[in-house]
């Protein structure tokens, strides 16, 4: 249980981070 709320937290982050440089990519 606990396991796979870190997994799922870690790939928000990661679906995140790179929705993020996407937007700084486009701005940029």
């Amino acid at each position: 249980m606990l396991l796979e709320l870190i997994i799922g937290f870690k790939i928000v982050i990661k679906l995140f981070s790179d929705s993020k440089s996407e937007l700084n990519k486009a701005f940029l």
